[in-house]
């Protein structure tokens, strides 16, 4: 896949949703749909928080992995994102599974003009609690287009404050 200039499409996948460590088949569809990218000749790096002492910087299948750390220790990972992006200069953000860490991208892409999407799930569209519900009505209008996976999905992210016509 080519992008406007005819040079092979970027994206950059943002999501908290990654195997890790602790969690070696966390989400596994997310690294699929990575590989099924790059079989199209889209060069694909993903952005995933840093779990304990995991490597920041992996490669696997022709994508580069990133892992950033999260709020601790003083650091914020709004900048680490920023630089990424910088490095990486993808045509696409891709948000998988909005949360705090994935739709932080947002800010990234507003100021980079890079264009933002999001696939919404099931999980992240009910998880309970005032943090999780302000990120959904503040992210979801911010998205230029959001992907749901089932018709259940897409009514969860309408009423989560996503605009239908852009679901």
């Amino acid at each position: 896949m080519k992008n406007r200039t005819g040079e092979n499409l970027s994206i950059c996948i943002v999501t908290s949703w990654f195997p890790n460590k602790h969690q070696v088949i966390f989400a596994p569809f997310i690294f699929l749909f990575a590989k099924s990218l790059v079989k199209f000749g889209v060069k694909v790096s993903l952005i995933v928080p840093l779990v304990g002492d995991e490597e920041p910087v992996t490669s696997k299948d022709s994508i580069m992995i990133y892992r950033v750390e999260g709020i601790r220790k003083g650091k914020f990972f709004l900048f680490s994102m920023m630089r990424l992006v910088n490095q990486i200069k993808p045509n696409i953000i891709h948000v998988q599974a909005p949360d705090f860490f994935s739709s932080s991208a947002i800010i990234v892409a507003k100021l980079k003009n890079i264009p933002i999407i999001a696939t919404v799930h099931r999980g992240e569209l009910i998880s309970p609690g005032k943090l999780n519900r302000l990120v959904r009505k503040l992210a979801y209008p911010r998205f230029k287009k959001i992907i749901a996976v089932s018709e259940f999905s897409k009514s969860l992210a309408i009423n989560a404050g996503a605009d239908e016509n852009k679901v």
